[in-house]
């Protein structure tokens, strides 16, 4: 049934249904009896759509005072509805200051508008790009700011590059959303992708992105750049995925969900498109990356979020950005996965900066450092979801550097014996064996095999460091305990002590 025949139906439901539309389930009723479930469901999408348009338009006044599922808010879109599509359709059209773009969440944003440079209502929603005076170019979708020349890259990048820095080998990649272009821009610059696949519901907003966002255009514009790479695709993500044979077509690796959280999307977080996912991705090594919420404001969605997602998948791990234009500033990721731990999962960094610095990808936010503490929440919603995490811990591995210890001192074999033998009892551990080796002139080799695993150290008497390696499946508090033996013990205040959870 064509999308004209569709609207018509849906109007006439309206029309039908009375003052404030009171009888809309029972003329719903009579409508759908002869529908097949599709045209049914796309009917009720336009719905959806509509409601969505009209809070997006008011929200600046209801919010504080209706939330956006309140009984009272929808009575209120029944009564707009009701009055027919023209009003309607003016109402949603209603411009704001022609000087200034207005955003608001929970508290107010102005934007200094030059000028309106797009303004198309599409099949499926309202796509503006305004030139500012302080951020260049912005996109917004219904009312709603997606991004800016200013901060987008703080953005693309982490949503691209910090999934694709586990993956060394050649993948592939598929996008769902994206529409702006630049996710895709930054997981092209990795040539070990060899394919990316990207599909995007609305071709107005790949429109908007090439004529007006020039980072952007390169995408769109000039696909031959990408080798062949980059395969652009209009339509229904959720469809897509459903259909997808990876027997025929082949598995892909990673799969980023780059989407509004409205309107069209909505399919994109249900629990059976990720399951759905897991059967497209690649057996034994995949991942799964997707925009989540404002980590500061939203933290109970990042919660139910990360519960939902933990009955999926192993390993669930949001991380965060910062955009000063995008949702309140703190913006989080997250990614899951049943087999990489982003947490653990051992990046081979000089692969890594060797890509970046060789195929130039004039980063503007994204390293190393960024990536690493990008994993570290606040610790109110980290201590939340501590909670909820079910992962057994394997092992616990101390890496501890002493500085600035007597030549004396690294050379007395037998202290040094007594305080790792005496560390290894302190952390209830048992010793199978042990090896020692002594280098000339000066220094010392040791390795103690352990039933929990070892403990080894080495040192440099004419540098006055030590440097020791402990790793145990035994209890964490004990080898806490077994490590702050050996620190203390050497009586230095210059150290360095790394732990990783194994």
């Amino acid at each position: 049934m064509f999308l004209m025949d569709k609207q018509k139906i849906f109007w006439d439901v309206i029309s039908k249904s009375g003052k404030n539309c009171d009888n809309i389930n029972k003329i719903k009723q009579e409508h759908f009896k002869n529908l097949d479930k599709k045209t049914q469901d796309d009917i009720e999408k336009m719905f959806h759509h509509y409601y969505h348009a009209i809070w997006a338009k008011m929200e600046p006044i209801m919010n504080g005072v209706y939330h956006e599922d309140s009984s009272g808010f929808k009575n209120f879109v029944f009564y707009l509805l009701s009055k027919g599509k023209e009003k309607l359709e003016r109402f949603l059209k209603v411009n704001y200051d022609k000087y200034f773009f207005k955003d608001f969440s929970k508290f107010n944003i102005e934007y200094r508008i030059k000028e309106k440079l797009f303004d198309t209502k599409s099949q499926y929603q309202l796509v503006q790009v305004f030139k500012t005076k302080e951020f260049g170019n912005m996109l917004v979708i219904d009312n709603d700011v997606q991004l800016t020349e200013a901060d987008e890259k703080n953005y693309h990048e982490m949503i691209a590059h910090v999934p694709l820095a586990y993956f060394n080998s050649n993948i592939r990649v598929l996008i769902v959303g994206g529409g702006d272009g630049g996710t895709a821009r930054e997981v092209l610059k990795h040539k070990n992708v060899i394919k990316c696949d990207m599909i995007d519901i609305d071709k107005v907003v790949i429109e908007a992105a090439s004529t007006y966002f020039k980072e952007f255009a390169t995408v769109f514009n000039h696909p031959t750049k990408h080798d062949d790479r980059f395969n652009l695709m209009i339509g229904d993500g959720c469809k897509y995925v459903n259909e997808y044979d990876p027997m025929v077509n082949g598995y892909y690796d990673l799969v980023i969900i780059d989407s509004t959280d409205f309107n069209q999307s909505v399919c994109l977080f249900s629990n059976e498109f990720y399951e759905r996912l897991k059967l497209i991705t690649t057996p034994g090594k995949n991942m799964i990356c997707f925009n989540a919420d404002n980590i500061n404001w939203n933290e109970r969605n990042i919660i139910d979020m990360y519960k939902i997602q933990k009955k999926m998948f192993k390993y669930v791990n949001p991380y965060t950005v910062y955009v000063p234009t995008f949702a309140g500033g703190f913006y989080s990721f997250c990614i899951v996965s049943n087999t990489i731990n982003p947490m653990n999962h051992i990046i081979d960094w000089k692969f890594m900066k060797d890509k970046i610095k060789r195929d130039d990808f004039n980063l503007q936010y994204y390293n190393q450092g960024i990536h690493l503490s990008s994993f570290f929440l606040p610790n109110r919603i980290h201590q939340t979801l501590k909670v909820f995490r079910k992962d057994k811990t394997l092992g616990h591995h101390y890496m501890i550097d002493i500085m600035d210890l007597s030549y004396i001192d690294l050379e007395d074999i037998d202290n040094i014996k007594k305080i790792m033998e005496k560390a290894i009892s302190i952390g209830k551990m048992n010793i199978i064996d042990k090896k020692f080796h002594k280098f000339s002139p000066h220094g010392y080799t040791g390795f103690y095999m352990l039933a929990e695993s070892h403990l080894s150290f080495h040192t440099w008497p004419e540098k006055g460091i030590i440097s020791i390696d402990c790793y145990t499946c035994g209890e964490e508090n004990d080898t806490y305990k077994a490590t702050q033996h050996i620190i203390k013990s050497f009586n230095s205040n210059n150290y360095k002590v790394n732990y990783v959870e194994r």
